[in-house]
């Protein structure tokens, strides 16, 4: 365990924080940090992925788990104590996509494979990545993202939103069954 991180985790750490997602069942943002700040671990009431696009970064769950510079996909289930701190961002721009998604969209497609295989059981997935893989994913991101601006919690969620959240998933899956993944359960942590 890093030893920073032994210092810093405390019970005052560990918080709650709602998602501002309410009623939305996907939410999909792209992030960019061109200076260094410390990501609290904190836990929410829905899963989580991550796309780090570029950064220096060290990933918590909520011991540190992984660290890289290269691009990277993190999946978290939710309440899962998790963060990621960037590193040197005023030299490596941190930039990635969050993608937040509850339970109730998981079942809707429970025949999904990384959902019936128990890819989503996990605590942490860290699946690394080359330039290629991501470029890949850029084009469904960016059309999440703006179908997710495109309605609110009065609004219906785009039908195609699901469409492509499903593509995406598929995709990460290939990579998982590939045997590219890290995996981590907190649980079995004394944690």
């Amino acid at each position: 365990m890093d030893e920073h991180m032994t210092e810093n985790i405390t019970d005052s750490v560990y918080e709650y924080r709602a998602l501002r997602i309410r009623r939305r069942s996907l939410t999909v943002k792209k992030h960019s940090y061109s200076r260094t700040t410390v990501s609290e671990i904190h836990f929410h009431n829905a899963y989580e992925i991550l796309f780090i696009e570029s950064g220096d970064y060290k990933v918590r769950c909520p011991k540190l788990i992984y660290e890289g510079t290269e691009p990277c996909i993190v999946m978290f289930r939710l309440g899962t104590y998790h963060g990621v701190s960037r590193i040197n961002c005023e030299t490596i721009p941190y930039v990635f996509h969050v993608i937040n998604f509850t339970q109730s969209l998981v079942d809707e497609m429970p025949e999904h494979p990384i959902c019936d295989e128990g890819y989503l059981d996990r605590g942490a997935i860290v699946i690394p990545i080359d330039r290629e893989q991501l470029a890949l994913f850029l084009p469904i991101l960016e059309r999440l993202e703006e179908l997710s601006r495109s309605y609110t919690a009065e609004l219906p969620r785009p039908p195609l939103m699901k469409v492509y959240f499903m593509a995406l998933l598929g995709y990460i899956y290939e990579l998982a069954k590939e045997g590219r993944g890290i995996y981590f359960d907190s649980e079995s942590d004394d944690e």
